[in-house]
C-alpha cells in the first residue's frame, strides 16, 4: 500500500492536471481508476470506496491550497541527502516532496 500512496502524493502535489481532476466528481472517478506504476488502480486499494478516497484528496487539496496561500513551492523531485551521525555513521535518505518557502 505504501508505494501506491506514496505515487498519489507525488502526483498529486507534483501534477497540476491529478489535482483538477480530484476536484470535480468526474474527475475524481478517473482518477479513482488511475493505474498506478505498479499496475493497481486507487479502486483496488481503498477496496472501491470512492467516498473515503474522496475524503483523502479532498484533505489534499486543503492542504496544497493551503501552503498555496502561504506562497510556498512544493516539489515531489527527489532530493537524496546524507550526513554522519555521531555513534551510528552515515545515514542516507530521499526526500517524497520538498516545501520552500517565500523566502527561499
Amino acid at each position: 500500500m505504501g508505494a501506491i500512496a506514496d505515487e498519489l502524493f507525488r502526483n498529486f502535489f507534483g501534477s497540476e492536471e491529478l489535482y483538477s481532476l480530484a476536484k470535480t466528481q468526474e474527475g475524481l472517478e478517473q482518477l479513482f481508476d488511475y493505474i498506478s506504476e505498479d499496475g493497481r488502480t486507487y479502486r483496488q486499494l481503498f477496496g472501491n470506496n470512492i467516498q473515503q478516497f474522496k475524503l483523502l484528496t479532498d484533505q489534499l487539496i486543503e492542504r496544497r491550497d493551503y501552503y498555496k496561500q502561504l506562497g510556498w513551492k512544493l516539489t515531489t523531485v527527489p532530493v537524496v541527502w546524507h550526513t554522519k551521525f555521531e555513534g551510528v555513521g552515515w545515514v542516507a535518505g530521499e526526500t517524497d516532496m520538498l516545501g520552500i518557502d517565500k523566502e527561499g
